[in-house]
């Protein structure tokens, strides 16, 4: 089954190297990006991806508002958001309150990004795995 990964960020060069690293991760996802906070909101309407990535450093709404708002959709609740950052280190506490499933620093280089998002994937899988084997 091909998941379905929606990439929030003001860089479109961004989404190619997140694609780019889905593909070498051998996920079989696919990779949707919105440009901001308000379209991916405007996406969403439509869309309900198996993820959603973040970015920290936008113009107009940031990746924590962006998070805060992406909660509040309905229907959302459920989806993992990770929130994607170079900084992430003074972001991390924010996004998980804000309602952020996972935090990641974004690597310096194509193998470590898919690396992550191989990791990544696995710790969701698992954790759904987990949650329908309970009685």
């Amino acid at each position: 089954m091909k998941r379905h990964i929606l990439l929030i960020d003001d860089d479109k060069d961004e989404m190619i190297i997140l694609s780019e690293a889905l593909k070498y991760a051998g996920s079989g996802h696919k990779c949707t990006w919105a440009q901001g906070v308000d379209h991916a909101l405007k996406m969403l309407n439509y869309l309900k991806p198996d993820m959603i990535f973040i970015d920290m450093n936008m113009p107009v709404k940031d990746g924590i508002e962006g998070i805060a708002r992406i909660r509040a959709v309905h229907g959302l609740k459920a989806v993992p958001v990770v929130l994607y950052s170079n900084h992430i280190e003074y972001a991390a506490g924010m996004a998980i309150e804000a309602g952020a499933d996972f935090c990641i620093q974004k690597p310096s280089s194509l193998e470590g990004l898919s690396v992550v998002v191989r990791e990544l994937f696995e710790h969701v899988d698992h954790s759904v795995k987990r949650l329908y084997e309970l009685p």
